[in-house]
């Protein structure tokens, strides 16, 4: 039987020491692969890794071989112990280039079945992008700004008496979570949430995971509001990222 194997390969101009940190490190984990992780670049630890949408997914290191070599086993289920399901082995291989940036190939074996092998495809396609975004952003997702500006309030009732009412702003629609109001230049959306605080500009982008990935590794935070993320720039102004298409 042919053995279940994905195996990838991403090219970087950033040299090693820099691409073994964002696989070693729990908070650059957290920033490009899952939402959070607990990850020690120590063989045997036990960890995990967690997605909002999808739960947390045990580890366990398996080899360490700073800065060149990386392995470690992981359960295919979320909340299984890493001992009670069939865990599939990750292993990243870094090899430095002639011109000092770093070759990252990645291998994931033991899939149980076909199916499981294709889950995995697509997912490791995109996880690896948003490496590269986060590795170095220059090279991540373009951001084009949008015509939108959104604010968030506590009650849209006041809000709409002073926007509409005391500027004599347009209104576009109402809905029991936000105004859409005609601001001339700008579209501003009003939400009745807890989101930050401020005027925030919207931007555009293809894949919004990438995006956020590319921010992050640009020195901006992002913070959960509800089911919205928002993405603050080293001087904590936020932004907005929509996923468009």
């Amino acid at each position: 039987m042919t053995e279940r194997v994905i195996e990838k390969q991403v090219e970087f101009t950033a040299p090693l020491a820099r691409v073994w940190r964002a696989l070693t490190d729990s908070g650059e984990i957290g920033s490009w692969f899952s939402d959070s992780a607990d990850f020690e670049p120590v063989e045997g630890y036990d960890g995990s890794v967690t997605w909002h949408d999808h739960g947390t997914f045990a580890l366990r290191v398996e080899i360490v071989d700073p800065p060149k070599k990386l392995a470690w086993r992981w359960s295919h289920e979320s909340g299984v112990p890493i001992d009670a399901d069939v865990a599939t082995l990750v292993e990243w291989t870094l090899t430095e280039r002639e011109d000092g940036g770093t070759l990252l190939s990645v291998r994931e074996s033991g899939f149980a079945t076909d199916e499981r092998r294709e889950e995995n495809e697509g997912g490791w396609t995109q996880e690896l992008g948003h490496l590269l975004s986060f590795v170095e952003p220059s090279r991540g997702p373009s951001l084009l700004g949008n015509n939108d500006v959104a604010i968030h309030v506590d009650d849209l009732d006041a809000a709409e008496a002073f926007y509409v009412r005391g500027l004599g702003l347009p209104l576009v629609a109402r809905t029991d979570g936000y105004l859409e109001i005609d601001a001339g230049a700008f579209r501003l959306w009003v939400n009745q949430s807890d989101g930050p605080p401020g005027f925030i500009p919207s931007f555009d982008v293809a894949d919004r995971d990438a995006a956020l990935a590319r921010l992050r590794g640009a020195g901006a935070s992002v913070s959960q509001h509800g089911r919205n993320s928002y993405a603050a720039d080293p001087f904590g102004n936020p932004i907005d990222v929509v996923q468009t298409g």
